[in-house]
């Protein structure tokens, strides 16, 4: 058991450090059977983070007040024990609170989110954007 858990740490921080030399884009899209949807990856595994109870947004720097920062999204566990390591010192928030912050600051809203949802199923189309 603790051999497979080096493994896997090992696998982890090898894509960790190749994530950290190639920065790219951590909200991408998937075709899903001609259907695309979009995804936030994990800044350390390169894997799509599925459930947002299950995830964190750790900030990459302290911004001054008015400046902006990168964030990291992570999964809780290994990769989250691996982001800790590095930015142990700076501030993260779960990815619950981190969406619906980002949701008001798009200037939208879980109640026009609803709207949308119930729209888009009255002509069939609720699945569109799910993977």
């Amino acid at each position: 058991m603790y051999v497979e858990l080096v493994e896997d740490y090992e696998n982890i921080f090898l894509n960790f450090n190749q994530t950290l030399r190639v920065q790219k884009a951590m909200i991408k899209t998937i075709n899903n059977d001609g259907m695309y949807a979009p995804v936030i990856i994990c800044d350390i595994c390169g894997k799509a983070i599925d459930n947002a109870s299950l995830a964190a947004v750790i900030d990459c720097e302290r911004p001054n007040v008015g400046e902006m920062t990168e964030v990291r999204h992570v999964h809780k566990g290994k990769c989250h024990d691996l982001a800790d390591a590095r930015w142990s010192e700076l501030p993260w928030a779960e990815m619950d609170v981190h969406l619906l912050n980002l949701i008001n600051n798009v200037g939208s809203s879980l109640e026009k989110l609803q709207e949308v949802r119930e729209a888009r199923n009255k002509v069939g189309i609720e699945n569109w954007g799910k993977i």
